[in-house]
């Protein structure tokens, strides 16, 4: 067998070998596309997430500023309250 033989013979490629390298070859892309998909979906998840958590602490926040408000009205009025007392006391 000469040289060229050989090279050849060591350059065919199988065609078991080539159909399963066709067949893992589409397998790791449909697994590639799958992950680039998912990397989408957990970015705009991520991206929903935070536009929810700072629509909750705007709430939060409004709800505090109401209770700080009554808390003041209610303290006013007692204030108040005190006032007339003194007031009448004098």
């Amino acid at each position: 067998m000469s040289n060229r033989d050989e090279h050849e013979h060591t350059a065919v490629v199988h065609p078991v070998e080539l159909s399963l390298y066709s067949l893992i070859s589409n397998d790791l892309d449909e697994i590639f596309s799958s992950i680039n998909k998912l990397r989408s979906v957990q970015a705009l998840s991520i991206l929903k997430l935070r536009s929810i958590r700072n629509s909750i602490q705007h709430e939060n926040d409004l709800l505090s500023m109401e209770s700080s408000e009554r808390r003041i009205q209610r303290l006013l009025e007692r204030l108040e309250a005190l006032e007339d007392r003194i007031s009448k006391r004098i």
